[in-house]
């Protein structure tokens, strides 16, 4: 599991340690300007984003911008102050707050403590690769079987025979692979493609099944870590089982 991480503003300095920290942690890392950030983080997803924070406005403003965005309004947010800033450096609202002196071991320790606020960013989009049958009630046409192609804590994508529209209205059903949980979700299609395949995005789900989607989409995050550090450690090339 690659965790991206988003760099906005920073100077000279600072960008050293940190990039040499971000690699040792084996995240993807990006820099952009403050000028170019608001295109970037629209576009793009990132579990962590990094703020240069010297006391003017602009770091509170990208925090503004980031949370009232779809893409990383969940991102973990670190804000890294300079010396003279850092008495103010708390008016912004961050998740994480770096001060001088920056180094590698500093940022690392920082980046472990925020490591399941990390995990649980990057499940909230992420798709996990799934195999199962759904059951889709179309209105008046019931119980229509899907193949299921992969799953999220907001929707899946799916495979079937009945010709699926745009905007469609549905009550999906299906069993969450490798656990005895039957979830039954109302939700809307959101694309389709000519070769069957159409993703439905989640409505209106309830608490309980809520918790149940993001235990299971973090659990494999979990476990593609941990068999990730397998491999590297033991050079072996053996792949996780699939969960069924």
């Amino acid at each position: 599991m690659q965790l991206r991480c988003l760099l906005v503003g920073l100077e000279d300095p600072y960008i050293r340690p940190v990039r040499l920290a971000l690699n040792t942690m084996a995240m993807r890392c990006e820099y952009v300007t403050y000028s170019s950030a608001p295109e970037r983080v629209q576009k793009g997803r990132y579990e962590a984003i990094v703020l240069f924070y010297d006391g003017t406005p602009s770091a509170g403003e990208m925090v503004q911008r980031i949370r009232s965005g779809v893409s990383n309004r969940d991102s973990v947010i670190f804000l890294l102050s300079t010396p003279t800033a850092h008495a103010t450096a708390f008016r912004v609202r961050a998740n994480f707050f770096m001060t001088p002196p920056i180094t590698e071991q500093a940022v690392i320790a920082t980046f472990k403590s925020a490591y399941g606020l990390l995990v649980r960013s990057r499940s909230r989009w992420h798709r996990e690769p799934a195999t199962g049958t759904a059951y889709l009630n179309l209105g008046l046409v019931k119980n229509v079987p899907a193949a299921i192609i992969n799953l999220s804590q907001g929707g899946v994508s799916l495979k079937c025979t009945q010709l699926l529209r745009a905007q469609q209205m549905l009550l999906v059903r299906f069993g969450l692979p490798g656990t005895s949980e039957l979830l039954c979700l109302s939700g809307v299609v959101i694309w389709t493609r000519a070769d069957g395949s159409a993703g439905i995005r989640f409505a209106d789900v309830p608490q309980p099944a809520q918790k149940a989607l993001r235990d299971w989409v973090e659990e494999r995050l979990e476990l593609a870590k941990v068999y990730a550090n397998f491999r590297e450690k033991t050079g072996t090339t053996a792949q996780p089982v699939s969960v069924q």
